[in-house]
C-alpha cells in the first residue's frame, strides 16, 4: 500500500502585544512537534478476470472453420438437388437420407434401409468418438457430404465401377461410398462393407487423411467392418474363429511386425516377397488392430505402454504439420518396443489357431 507522509511544522512568531509598542522580542515558544500523518490509499478495485482474448491463430481457425461449414452446407443442399434430377431421370433409384448421409438406393425395402441408415449413423458417432476430428468447434458434427450409393445386384455394381471381388468401394473424387446390397447374396454380414468403407470416408472426407499407412487403415476399417456399431463396445463375437483362420496363421508366421507397417499399395495388396494376397494383408492388419484395441483382456500378452497407440497414430497423423501422415505415425512408433509388440501380438494371434475357423 502506497503512503502519503504529511508533515505539519508549527513555528514560534514574535509578536507585539495589540497596543503596545514592543520594547524587545518576545522570548521565541518552543517549537510544535513535528506531527507526521499516515495516509492510506483506497484499495484498488479488484480486477475483472475474464476469458483471455483469441489469439490470431484462434480467429483464423474458427473464420476458417465457420466458412467451411458454410461452404460444406452449401455443398450438400446443391447435392440434394442433383440427387433429385438423377432420381427423376433414372428409374428405379430412391433419394433418402439419414443425419450426416444423403443416400441414392435401389433398394427400397424400408426394413433393409433403416438397418443401412442405423449403422452407417452409428459407425460414423463411434469413429467421431473414438478419432476426434482435428476441427475446431466439433466440426465432425457437421453433416457429411458424401452420398451412399446402394446398388441391389452385382452387375450393377461392377457396372458402375466397383473393383472385381469388391462389395464396396470410396470415391473421393466423386465423394461417394458406393456399397453392394445384394438381397440374393447369403452373406452372414451383409452391412460389413458398408461400415468398413465408412472409415475410409470418414478418414479422408473428416480428417483429411488420404495417406495413412494402409496397415492403419485397413486395420480400423476391419475391425469396425466386423462389429455391431450399436454395441456399447465393439463387439466382434466372431473374432475367434477369425483369428483361428489359416490364411492369418500362415501370414503371422510370413509377414515380421516391421515389414507390415512398411507396406505400400503395391506391397498391401499382392506384390510383395512374402507371397501374401490382399486378404491375408488385411486380415494381419486387423489382428495387429484387434489385439491393441482389446488391451488388458489379452491378458499376460498385454503391455500397458501400448494402451491408446492405434489413437495417438491417428492423431498425430491428423494434427502434423510439415509432415506427411505416414512420417507422422512412424515418429509415434519410433516411441515403441516394436520387438517386443512384434513377440506378444505374434503369440496372441498363434494362441488362437484350431479354435474353429473357417478354413481360407
Amino acid at each position: 500500500m502506497r503512503r502519503t507522509v504529511v508533515l505539519l511544522l508549527a513555528l514560534g512568531a514574535c509578536r507585539a502585544p495589540r497596543g503596545e509598542e514592543a520594547l524587545a522580542p518576545a522570548p521565541p515558544r518552543e517549537p510544535a512537534p513535528v506531527e507526521v500523518a499516515v495516509v492510506a490509499e483506497p484499495p484498488a478495485p479488484a480486477e475483472v478476470v475474464g476469458p483471455p482474448a483469441p489469439s490470431d491463430e484462434e480467429l483464423s481457425r474458427r473464420e476458417r472453420y465457420l466458412v467451411a461449414r458454410r461452404e460444406a452446407r452449401r455443398a450438400r443442399e446443391q447435392r440434394r438437388a442433383e440427387l433429385q434430377l438423377e432420381v427423376q431421370r433414372s428409374p428405379g433409384w430412391g433419394a433418402y437420407e439419414s443425419e450426416h448421409y444423403l443416400i441414392l438406393s435401389y433398394v427400397h425395402d424400408a426394413a433393409r434401409l433403416d438397418e443401412l441408415r442405423a449403422r452407417a449413423e452409428a459407425t460414423r458417432a463411434r469413429l467421431v468418438r473414438e478419432f476426434p476430428a482435428a476441427t475446431p468447434l466439433g466440426g465432425a458434427n457437421e453433416p457429411s457430404g458424401t452420398v451412399l450409393r446402394v446398388f441391389g445386384s452385382t452387375a450393377q455394381y461392377y457396372e458402375y465401377g466397383g473393383p472385381g471381388g469388391s462389395s464396396a468401394y470410396y470415391s473421393p473424387r466423386t465423394r461417394e461410398a458406393v456399397v453392394l446390397l445384394d438381397a440374393h447374396v447369403d452373406e452372414p454380414r451383409p452391412y460389413e462393407p458398408l461400415q468398413h468403407i465408412l472409415v475410409h470416408e470418414y478418414f479422408a472426407e473428416r480428417l483429411g487423411l488420404a495417406d495413412l499407412p494402409l496397415w492403419l487403415l485397413y486395420g480400423v476399417a476391419e475391425l469396425y467392418g466386423g462389429m455391431d456399431p450399436r454395441a456399447g463396445r465393439l463387439e466382434l463375437p466372431d473374432a475367434e474363429p477369425r483369428l483361428a483362420e489359416p490364411v492369418l496363421q500362415r501370414a503371422v508366421d510370413q509377414v515380421p511386425l516391421a515389414t507390415l507397417l512398411g507396406y505400400g499399395s503395391r506391397q498391401f495388396f499382392g506384390d510383395n516377397a512374402e507371397g501374401l494376397g490382399a486378404y491375408g494383408s488385411a486380415r494381419l492388419a486387423w489382428s495387429l488392430v484387434l489385439f491393441l484395441d482389446r488391451g488388458e483382456t489379452t491378458g499376460p500378452f498385454w503391455d500397458p505402454a501400448w494402451r491408446g497407440l492405434v489413437g495417438r497414430c491417428v492423431e498425430a497423423a491428423a494434427t502434423a504439420e510439415g509432415e506427411a501422415p505416414r512420417e507422422a505415425v512412424q515418429r509415434v512408433l519410433d516411441g515403441v518396443d516394436l520387438p517386443a509388440l512384434e513377440a506378444a501380438w505374434q503369440a496372441w494371434v498363434r494362441s488362437h489357431a484350431g479354435s474353429g475357423a473357417s478354413g481360407r
